[in-house]
């Protein structure tokens, strides 16, 4: 049973276990940096979406175009990209702002 006292007193927080980076590197250019950096103690595929197009949206906001996603091999990163269409399945994503993306449109597409 927990006291109004328990509630008012804040629990540690927990020590960050994994860390989603989001690096951009130019094609043409000496482009190489971290443009997101968020630690986690868990990440889940939902949450990768999420970040992900956010991080896409206002980086081509900017006038960049991101035209190659790379991850290693986690399960959570597996399911981030089952979430999305059939690669060859033209489709505009949404994240959860609603903000447009076109990461399918034309020759882009999820591998």
């Amino acid at each position: 049973m927990t006291s109004d006292v328990d509630i008012l007193i804040p629990k540690k927080p927990q020590l960050a276990k994994k860390v989603l980076a989001y690096m951009l590197i130019g094609l043409y250019n000496n482009i190489h940096k971290v443009v997101g950096l968020f630690s986690t103690t868990d990440v889940t595929a939902v949450q990768i979406y999420s970040r992900t197009w956010d991080v896409i949206y206002n980086l081509e906001a900017m006038g960049l175009k991101i035209i190659c996603l790379i991850c290693d091999g986690a399960g959570s990163n597996k399911k981030f990209f089952s979430m999305h269409k059939s690669w060859n399945e033209s489709a505009e994503y949404r994240d959860v702002e609603e903000k447009p993306s076109a990461f399918l449109e034309g020759s882009r597409k999820v591998i």
